[in-house]
């Protein structure tokens, strides 16, 4: 799905601070570990991050940025 992206990093991230932003106005962005667990939409695993985008109209695809501490 658009606006739905898991990222694969090849170790472990769930156990890391995250900082995600995005370029366009009125959109947010949630990121989603398997720690956290309750907003994500996928099964994922401890190496892998969810991030969704959605404005106030629902699901909305935005350039994004990930960064990870």
């Amino acid at each position: 799905m658009a606006c739905d992206y898991m990222i694969d990093f090849g170790f472990q991230v769930d156990d890391r601070f995250m900082s995600a932003t995005t370029t366009a106005l009125d959109t947010w962005i949630f990121v989603c570990t398997d720690a956290i667990g309750v907003a994500c939409g996928h099964t994922i695993s401890p190496n892998e991050v969810e991030i969704t985008s959605r404005d106030y109209n629902g699901y909305a695809d935005a350039k994004s940025y990930l960064i990870v501490y």
